[in-house]
């Protein structure tokens, strides 16, 4: 079991909606380039932290985390900026 993270810190939902596709067309497509068996699960976990700076504003990490059963010496990695 192979895992990836995904790291995106934003305010604007749609834009990681945005990312967050691209990020799964790219991991999809890398693993159709292989052409060997496989299956992956998604998991999004959002974790909500205040900015120290203004207890006030609520600042939004999204992590993104792919695992991925593919071969055991396979990683895809992205960084999402």
């Amino acid at each position: 079991m192979a895992g990836t993270l995904y790291f995106i810190k934003t305010d604007n939902t749609a834009l990681f909606d945005k990312y967050k596709y691209i990020a799964y067309y790219k991991l999809k497509n890398q693993i159709r380039k292989n052409q060997k068996n496989f299956s992956f699960h998604i998991k999004f976990h959002l974790k909500i932290l205040w900015q120290r700076n203004c207890a006030s504003k609520i600042s939004q990490i999204l992590y993104l985390f792919y695992l991925v059963n593919f071969t055991k010496k396979t990683i895809f990695e992205y960084f999402i900026k």
